[in-house]
């Protein structure tokens, strides 16, 4: 998988300030694909997915605390809320499941 992305996404050098990664997987069978505003615009939302056939508990730390943690929909809707006042939260994934979820400041 790797080999993959590094083909598809070639380094590029920029000269920045060093930061915090936005968010960060206690996993490497879990890949962060997309962070991206909402489309109604009042929350961020990440969505990953779990790459190497394996069950079993990621955890996504994230670079600031949110107001509310939830799973949500591809159409971006609340299904299930995970944490409240939280700068990370730990999923149970399946294999090659994706996971989205709603970040609400």
């Amino acid at each position: 998988m790797d080999a993959a992305y590094d083909l598809n996404r070639p380094l590029r050098l920029t000269h920045a300030a060093a930061r915090l990664p936005f968010v960060t997987s206690s996993a490497r069978n879990f890949i962060v694909e997309t962070i991206k505003p909402a489309e109604d615009g009042t929350a961020i939302i990440v969505r990953g997915f779990e790459a190497h056939r394996q069950r079993g508990p990621v955890r996504l730390s994230f670079s600031q605390t949110f107001a509310r943690i939830s799973t949500c929909s591809l159409l971006e809707g609340e299904e299930r809320r995970l944490a409240k006042d939280s700068s990370s939260v730990t999923l149970d994934v399946a294999p090659f499941e994706i996971v989205s979820l709603r970040l609400e400041r």
